[in-house]
């Protein structure tokens, strides 16, 4: 299943009650196309002249990229209903997912039997889930100990990653290609070349099979 609003909104009202005794407020559902992350927490608050609140609002977004089951979807969303109780209880934190997160998720799932988790990972078959057609630029690159790989890049970024390529002698051959391929929605963007993640899995069948096409930049 994918997120959907009514369904956040349902299991919001009956683990709110269930899990925090009806004390979470009702934040401003939203359905996002994000990647990477499930879902975040948005917490806006105002200060009077003292420093103290005096308007606040939450936000609750769950990504409906990627399809899953509906057990680990309430999971997805308890985890961020424990951010809004930490808020809302007013528990100093020493991390986002520190001590206190982890004391509050390990006491529900041992008393209802959740499998919430400290962080909330896409799954490889989820990922395949994901068929939102974007541009994606790509470098190929052979290396001179026979390895070759294939990285995402910023097509702003074009220009830093030739003076990278340049700068490092062990980058013997490159290539650039395009595509909007879901496939590669997994792929880390770089805009910055100190360090680089390669797709090494047989990385030029991959641009051929997906029908990548080669560009000039």
């Amino acid at each position: 299943m994918r997120a959907t609003i009514p369904f956040v909104k349902k299991v919001y009202e009956e683990y709110n009650q269930k899990c925090f005794g009806g004390i979470l407020p009702i934040p401003e559902y939203r359905i996002s196309n994000t990647k990477r992350i499930w879902g975040n927490v948005r917490w806006r608050h105002e200060h009077d002249e003292k420093g103290e609140i005096i308007a606040q609002s939450i936000g609750l977004s769950i990504t409906k990229r990627y399809d899953t089951t509906e057990d680990r979807m309430i999971d997805i969303i308890l985890h961020e209903m424990i951010h809004i109780y930490i808020i809302v209880a007013k528990i100093p934190i020493t991390a986002m997912h520190g001590s206190e997160f982890m004391k509050v998720m390990n006491e529900i799932n041992e008393k209802y039997g959740r499998h919430i988790e400290v962080r909330k990972g896409i799954l490889w078959e989820e990922l395949n889930s994901d068929t939102i057609r974007e541009p994606h630029y790509l470098c190929y690159l052979e290396l001179s100990d026979g390895r070759t790989g294939v990285l995402a890049f910023s097509v702003k970024s074009v220009k830093k990653l030739k003076d990278f390529i340049d700068r490092t002698p062990d980058i013997t051959k490159h290539e650039f290609w395009y595509t909007d391929d879901p496939f590669f929605n997994r792929f880390w963007v770089h805009s910055s070349f100190k360090k680089i993640g390669l797709w090494t899995d047989r990385p030029k069948e991959l641009l051929e099979q997906k029908k990548a096409m080669r560009v000039r930049l």
